[in-house]
């Protein structure tokens, strides 16, 4: 048999398993995320199962993330199962002794996904509104292996409410609800530094213990801010102090919030 009909028949195979292969959908509960180091992480998932879908006894779970059509990164676990409860809600069970670490195949489509969660001034909000967070399951035809797919691109952005303004001398303390409608958990080990611009200048240095967290929670910003500064003002994440030196130093970057500071209340010291 030469090596072009070997190349078909091979073809043809992978095209019957793909037929063969059962699908359904996860609606995604909860997505967490952790850096590992500056080209990996460590991932869990959990959520429901579509309706009617069954996925069996799988004995090996394969997770693959994606924006658009991107390959960000996936990982194979072996010797793992996916057993739903009386819910049809399931968790991804690593083993204790063999967490799956995924290495970032494309940057550049890790970076768009926190690009379009983190919050932005001008950002669609109809169009955030119809995103869902789902993965796509596909049951291998032997029933050991489950295929969860998981386009990034499908998670919406997360927006901020200021429900405290207060400048006292040069002290400046801000409280914000950051609203995260999607699933996507990042934790942080440290505090993460801002500034605030009014222009090109930086007028003003905070720290605040900033995480993404599904829901709404609040984020204290304190720090000190130059004298006789009014109008808007830009709040922008600087820095992340990350011991491992992870790829979460750039996500505080992306962070992003015009403040008015006219509407702040002006004390002479602090409460």
């Amino acid at each position: 048999m030469s090596k072009v009909e070997s190349s078909s028949d091979a073809s043809d195979q992978e095209d019957i398993t793909d037929m063969l292969e059962t699908g359904g959908e996860l609606d995604i509960a909860r997505f967490f995320i952790s850096s590992q180091d500056s080209r990996s992480l460590r991932l869990d998932v959990e959520g429901t199962l579509c309706a009617g879908f069954d996925i069996g006894w799988v004995s090996t779970v394969r997770v693959r993330l994606y924006y658009r059509n991107i390959l960000v990164g996936e990982i194979t676990s072996p010797d793992t199962q996916m057993i739903p409860d009386s819910d049809n809600y399931v968790i991804t069970k690593w083993r204790i002794d063999e967490e799956p670490i995924m290495r970032i195949k494309s940057m550049v489509g890790f970076k768009n996904f926190f690009c379009d969660i983190m919050p932005k001034e001008d950002a669609n909000d109809e169009l955030d509104v119809q995103k869902r967070a789902t993965a796509a399951l596909r049951v291998s035809p032997s029933g050991h292996r489950l295929t969860m797919s998981v386009n990034l691109a499908n998670m919406p952005r997360m927006t901020t409410t200021i429900t405290s303004l207060r400048i006292f001398g040069e002290k400046v303390r801000i409280i914000m609800n950051l609203t995260n409608p999607s699933p996507v958990t990042l934790h942080a080990e440290v505090e993460s530094e801002f500034v605030l611009k009014k222009g090109k200048d930086t007028v003003g240095h905070l720290d605040a213990l900033f995480e993404i967290i599904p829901g709404v929670h609040q984020c204290v910003f304190a720090g000190t801010i130059s004298p006789k500064v009014s109008g808007m003002v830009t709040l922008k994440g600087s820095s992340y102090e990350d011991p491992d030196e992870s790829w979460q130093q750039y996500v505080i970057t992306l962070f992003e919030v015009n403040i008015n500071l006219d509407e702040a209340v002006v004390s002479v010291e602090a409460d």
